[in-house]
C-alpha cells in the first residue's frame, strides 16, 4: 500500500503475525504495528526491529535482555543489593539498549555473552535512573552514553 507511505509485512516475508511499517514523521522514524514497537533503520542501510520489554528485578539475578531489544525497563521495589545484566551477542554496529529502574541496585554487574568490552558501565543504579549502551562493531565494544 505504498500510496499512502506504507509497506504491508506478512508471514510469507517472514515476519511473524505480519504488520505494517510507516514512516511517522514526528519520531523521524519508521514504526512497526506488529511483533515489535517498530523499525529502526541501523547504520550501514539495514532496518532492525526494536523493542521494550519490562522486568520485575528480583535480588541477584541475571537478566538477558535479548538481540532487539532498545528499552529495557527494571522494576524495582524495594531496594535490592545484587543484579547482573548480561548483555546479547550477535548485535549490529550502532545497536543502542536504554537501561530505565525504579528503585535502587547497591552493586550492578555487566557482562556480554559476545565476550565484549563493556566500556563506562554503571556499578550500581540509583533510584529512577537510566544510561544507555551503544555498540561499537571494530572493536567488539560496548559503550555507555549518559
Amino acid at each position: 500500500d505504498n500510496s499512502k507511505g506504507r509497506l504491508r509485512l506478512g508471514n510469507s516475508s517472514g515476519v511473524a503475525g505480519g504488520g505494517t511499517i510507516e514512516y511517522n514523521s514526528n519520531t523521524g522514524k519508521y514504526e512497526f504495528t506488529g511483533a515489535y514497537n517498530y523499525f529502526a533503520m541501523g547504520s550501514g542501510g539495514y532496518i532492525a526491529p526494536t523493542r521494550l520489554e519490562s522486568y520485575v528485578a528480583v535480588e541477584g539475578e541475571t537478566v538477558y535482555p535479548g538481540v532487539f531489544t532498545t528499552d529495557q525497563i527494571f522494576y524495582i521495589s524495594p531496594p535490592i543489593n545484587a543484579l547482573t545484566i548480561q548483555l546479547p551477542a550477535g548485535i549490529q554496529n550502532g545497536h543502542a539498549i536504554t537501561f530505565v529502574n525504579t528503585g535502587s541496585v547497591n552493586f550492578l554487574t555487566m557482562t556480554s555473552a559476545g565476550g565484549a568490552a563493556i566500556i563506562g558501565e554503571p556499578l550500581s543504579l540509583p533510584v529512577n535512573g537510566f544510561f544507555t549502551l551503544i555498540y561499537r562493531a571494530a572493536n567488539n565494544a560496548w559503550y555507555r552514553k549518559g
